[in-house]
């Protein structure tokens, strides 16, 4: 078995402000600093000092006291992410509350051929953790422990660890058993594992030397592995109210990025977005966003998003962001043609900009405003189509980009796509006949939408040129009466 472990030194620090060039201090349970971002370690901030000493440096200081529940709740969302890479992960939290970093570990041994080797199956957790803003340190090892004192020291051998850097679960190396073991000259595991284990029990205790035992495999080490989630849902506290939509956008497209990796890990598109803002009066909004086909891509999300809010009154000051995905649907990667695109040719990316132009014209116009055609078992012009909603799921890729229907007559229709409802009165001397007639009756049980001749209605229609030079489709009903039904485009 090959274990990876993620370790992360600063997630307290990330859960809050991410990368953010304030300076920035995360203080423990008696107000001291646990945590700096680079701004406030630039501005003199040390590590261990109080909070007032920190405010006296940095007035404009921002501080935020450590939560584990957040910590805990990112760390669940990054193994899930995670979870792509290998079906075993497990979480690690933080061994004691003055011990920052906490992390993920997860079973590679398995993945090694599907990713083409650890190095490589390593470089894209590093890159996945990273894309999400956390700095992040990795290690391999035959053990979980081991992985993760490898990761959290910085160091290559096991045996180079500082006891301190293995303190990776409660009341096993505490720091009273450090001191101990300080003063007796041992500072490193190379050095703790050299002892006697009779010895180590007598005066520790069985809790070390099974400690020790898991670290270097002797003994077996189960770990309890997470279940993905089912369902996206993402909270973030801002570090100061925002009432723009242009200063939005920065943490709207960090929340749609954890997105983006959730639904990548899980092979999934989502058709809805539900975002909440909270202001700082309590009230809350809630805003949908729809899409006409699965979507993944951050840049989607984050154009019809905004599209969306330039639309909608904001609270007047935003404190929190939620993220929400529903109607979640299994993601089919669209395959690429060969040669791209070509003349006459219909690709997957010609249904995929169609989806993205149906995305933006119901995000700025409303979602009534954009509609699809159906075709309806009637032989009444006028009946025979109905609107329904572009681009439901299960349209050919050539039909919905535009082409003719698989195995369906390829020519041209002589039937114009814009009808007038009712068809308008029409003084024949203003048109010029091009082919017809075609004889459409019209059912007896019907309305005849042309005038007040009654029911079951003949009609003789004819293609013809309006005296503009528009092409046109008219019929002549018994009565000699003509009627324009609609334009060719």
């Amino acid at each position: 078995m090959l274990w990876l472990a993620v370790y992360l030194p600063l997630l307290p620090l990330e859960v809050f402000c991410g990368r953010s060039d304030r300076p920035t201090v995360v203080i423990d349970e008696r107000s001291r600093v646990l945590l700096r971002n680079d701004a406030a370690i630039t501005a003199g901030i040390a590590a261990n000092a109080s909070l007032a000493t920190a405010h006296s440096i940095v007035p404009g200081l921002l501080h935020h006291r450590r939560s584990p529940e957040q910590e805990l709740e990112r760390l669940r969302l990054l193994g899930d992410m995670l979870y792509g890479l290998s079906a075993r992960v497990s979480l690690v939290p933080p061994a004691d509350p003055d011990t920052p970093g906490s992390g993920v570990v997860l079973e590679i041994g398995g993945s090694l051929k599907l990713y083409d080797g650890a190095e490589a199956l390593c470089r894209r957790a590093e890159r996945l953790c990273r894309e999400l803003g956390h700095e992040v340190s990795l290690r391999s090892a035959k053990t979980p422990l081991a992985a993760l004192a490898l990761a959290r020291s910085g160091v290559s051998r096991l045996r180079k660890v500082p006891l301190a850097d293995a303190a990776l679960e409660p009341g096993r190396l505490t720091p009273e058993r450090i001191e101990r073991f300080a003063n007796m000259g041992i500072h490193t595991l190379g050095q703790l594992m050299a002892l006697p284990r009779r010895g180590l029990v007598r005066r520790f205790g069985d809790d070390l030397v099974d400690f020790l035992d898991r670290l270097t495999g002797d003994a077996p080490d189960p770990r309890r592995c997470i279940q993905p989630a089912e369902r996206f849902r993402v909270d973030l506290h801002l570090l100061e109210p925002l009432n723009s939509q242009e200063a939005l956008a920065f943490p709207m497209q960090r929340l749609l990025g954890d997105l983006h990796h959730w639904l990548v890990a899980r092979q999934l598109g989502t058709e809805l977005l539900r975002w909440q803002l909270t202001g700082s009066g309590g009230e809350r909004m809630i805003l949908p966003v729809r899409f006409a086909r699965p979507q993944q891509s951050r840049q989607a999300f984050l154009d019809i998003s905004r599209l969306q809010l330039a639309e909608t009154e904001l609270p007047e000051d935003v404190i929190s962001l939620t993220l929400e995905a529903r109607r979640l649907a299994p993601w089919s990667a669209a395959s690429r043609g060969l040669f791209g695109k070509l003349p006459g040719l219909q690709t997957v990316d010609d249904a995929s900009d169609l989806a993205e132009l149906v995305d933006q014209l119901r995000a700025r116009l409303g979602r009534d405003a954009c509609h699809g055609l159906a075709v309806q078992d009637q032989h009444t012009p006028e009946r025979a189509w109905a609107r329904s909603t572009p681009l439901p799921r299960g349209t050919a890729v050539a039909h919905a980009a535009g082409g003719a229907p698989s195995g369906g007559d390829s020519r041209p229709s002589r039937r114009p796509l814009w009808l007038f409802d009712p068809p308008r009165p029409l003084d024949p001397r203003r048109i010029v006949l091009l082919e017809g007639p075609e004889r459409i009756h019209t059912g007896w049980w019907q309305h005849d939408g042309a005038g007040d001749a009654g029911p079951g209605q003949a009609r003789d229609y004819y293609v013809a040129r309006h005296q503009s030079g528009a092409q046109c489709w008219v019929f002549a009903d018994p009565w000699n009466r003509w009627f324009l039904h609609g334009y060719f485009a």
